[in-house]
Parts: C-alpha cells; sequence; structure tokens
C-alpha cells in the first residue's frame, strides 16, 4: 500500500520550487496532497478519513501558521514524520519562536536529506532511527551531520590543501574532520580563528602525510589546489570585504561560502566578492566536500 503524503504551504514561491519538485520525483509511488492552508489541509484529512505519513510543511514566513494549527496537526497524526522546511526568512525562529519543535525544523536547501532519511524510516530500511520532537539542538545536529568516523566518502582523486575559516571552534574542528574524512589535507599551519585578519600571506600547498596505496606499497599523495571553506555567519556587511580580502591573497583558490541559511541577497555578494559557490552550513555533507 502506498504511502500518504501531505504537503502544506507556499509551495509555488521560487525557494521552494526545487524542493517540490525534488518531492514530486523522488516520492513518486507516494499519494501526494498539497493544501496551501494548514487548517483546510486538516479539515480535508478529517473527511477523507486520510491520515498521512509524511507530513512536509513549506514555511515561507515566521508566524505563517498558528500554534493552535500546529497543536491540532500533532493532534490529528501523532505518528506521522514531520519535516518543516522553512525558507531564509524563518532561520531565526529556532532561536525566537518555538512553535514548532527543533527537531523538526530543517532549512528548504537541507530538506531533502532530512526526508529521504525519514522515508527510508517509514519503509523499514536498515539503518533509519526516529529522532524524537523533543531532541536538543545538539541532538539534531548529531543525528542529521554524524561522526566523520561514521561516513564513508568516495576518496578525492586530486587531493587538496584546505583552509577553514570560522570563528566557531566547535564548528572549525567539525569541518576539519570532514576535510580530512574526504581525503583532503587540513592546513593547520595556517589555522584561522580571525578570518581573513589572521591570514597575512599566501598559502603554500604542503605534502599529506603518506599511505598506503592500493596494492600495500607506500606512495605519497601531494595535495594540489588549495580550497578555503569561509564561514560566513553571523551576516554583516564587512563579509563581502573579507571575501574580497581572501580572493586577492588566492586568485586561484576554491572560496566555498558556508551559511546557516542564506538570503539571495547576501549570496549574490558574496558570489561578485570572488566566492566560488555558497553551501548551507547544516546541509548534506557530500555538498560541502563536492564544493571543495
Amino acid at each position: 500500500m502506498p504511502l500518504n503524503l501531505l504537503i502544506v504551504g507556499q509551495t509555488q514561491r521560487a525557494e521552494a520550487k526545487p524542493l517540490v519538485e525534488w518531492l514530486s520525483a523522488t516520492l513518486s509511488t507516494a499519494v501526494q496532497e498539497h493544501f496551501t492552508d494548514l487548517t483546510l489541509a486538516l479539515e480535508a484529512a478529517l473527511r477523507t478519513n486520510t491520515i498521512p505519513d509524511l507530513i512536509v510543511i513549506v514555511q515561507s514566513q515566521p508566524d505563517e501558521f498558528s500554534s493552535t494549527e500546529i497543536a491540532r496537526l500533532f493532534a490529528f497524526a501523532p505518528l506521522a514524520r514531520v519535516v518543516v522546511a522553512y525558507g531564509a526568512w524563518c532561520e531565526s525562529d529556532g532561536r525566537t519562536r518555538h512553535t514548532w519543535p527543533l527537531a523538526a525544523r530543517v532549512s528548504l536547501s537541507s530538506a531533502p536529506a532530512r526526508i529521504e532519511r525519514e522515508w527510508r524510516l517509514l519503509n523499514g530500511m536498515p539503518g533509519s532511527e526516529p529522532l524524537p520532537l523533543s531532541s536538543s539542538r545538539e541532538e539534531v545536529f548529531a543525528v542529521d551531520h554524524p561522526v566523520c568516523e561514521q561516513t564513508t566518502f568516495e576518496q578525492a582523486a586530486s587531493p587538496m590543501t584546505v583552509l577553514v575559516i570560522s570563528p566557531d571552534p566547535a564548528y572549525r574542528r567539525y569541518l576539519n574532520e570532514l576535510i580530512a574524512a574526504a581525503g583532503h589535507t587540513v592546513d593547520s599551519g595556517h589555522e584561522s580563528v580571525d578570518y581573513v585578519a589572521t591570514i597575512q600571506e599566501p598559502l603554500t600547498p604542503s605534502p599529506s602525510p603518506r599511505k598506503a596505496g592500493a596494492r600495500g606499497e607506500v606512495v605519497d599523495r601531494l595535495p594540489t589546489t588549495i580550497a578555503i571553506l569561509f564561514d560566513a555567519d553571523p551576516w554583516d556587511d564587512s563579509r563581502p570585504d573579507q571575501v574580497r580580502s581572501l580572493r586577492q591573497q588566492h586568485p586561484m583558490s576554491n572560496i566555498i561560502a558556508l551559511m546557516s541559511a542564506s538570503h539571495p541577497q547576501h549570496e549574490a555578494e558574496l558570489i561578485a566578492a570572488g566566492v566560488t559557490s555558497v553551501r548551507t552550513k547544516l546541509g548534506d555533507q557530500a555538498a560541502i566536500v563536492t564544493a571543495i
């Protein structure tokens, strides 16, 4: 029997279009219902006695859904898996509002990975554990971003020396582990805490440790191109200037900006300043690795 998928929100908006198209293509076996209004969606489900298995809420604005509607949703379908895919204008809701459980919220750009995990869970696939709605922010991050020892990447064919620039020590360590797991070399010699201010000289690639080859022989793997992961949070008007400084010093490097949830205007400013690409900090690990 096919699973029931309920999608609620302003799915016609440009920022929601990629997710809606992905849902249509990836979850094609589900019986899909689309509504703009949550109250109307619940009334329709009651009339037809249809209990959704997976509910995807597309949130475009803060306070778009009332506390009463949300309470009714969880009372009506207590066993359903709920994913709230929020847009750029709602990125601060997890700090300033508490209408949706933290464990249900995920940015639009990161929603496919979360929904795919919930879909595997609903289909009884191994390796999928439910994330309780009462989970803390740290517990949600740990599930969405498993430790690198448990993550398998295809090893990079052309290893690079990668510099992480972030004021957040914990996030910097996480990225360093992610880089190493993907087969790249962390530029620990230019460890940066204070963004661009601490980078005074162009970086020089350094040899990575010798490691065993496919047949057991010891081979040298020398990183070639330098890439830079630039944490652009919290946003202020100085971020594009910092990127220009980086680009002047490293004209041939890939500069990947990382943001919690990027506004199109901020993303455009970073690209104009010299960023190669912008990725969501809490998105799929593979997206960051691929950007390098």
